[in-house]
């Protein structure tokens, strides 16, 4: 499912963020992502609280640090677009993810 190098989807993503704007839609799984792809959004989010929620955890960073990058990582790989993550307000959270595919690589 996945098209294109990481740079060259954050090549995209930078483009759309020099023109006049777009929306940035929210997934929580790899089925939401696809399907915000399928109905046309040039890139994904991700959403730490419908992350942790669709695990069955409240927000308010109780989801580890591999869960959740497991997570992103799952989404990323589901879709062809840009994705990008929002990190829990955790200085010692670093996001980066590794799909299997894709040599380390941040998001």
């Amino acid at each position: 499912m996945t098209a294109g190098s990481v740079s060259d989807k954050a090549t995209a993503l930078l483009a759309l963020h020099s023109g006049a704007g777009f929306v940035l839609p929210n997934a929580w799984d790899a089925g939401s992502a696809r399907i915000l792809e399928q109905v046309g959004f040039p890139a994904v989010a991700t959403t730490s609280a419908g992350i942790a929620w669709s695990c069955g955890i409240p927000d308010g960073e109780e989801l580890d640090r591999y869960t959740m990058l497991d997570h992103v990582g799952r989404i990323a790989a589901a879709v062809s677009v840009p994705v990008t993550a929002m990190a829990p307000a955790r200085p010692s959270l670093e996001v980066t993810v590794r799909p299997p595919s894709v040599p380390t690589a941040a998001v």
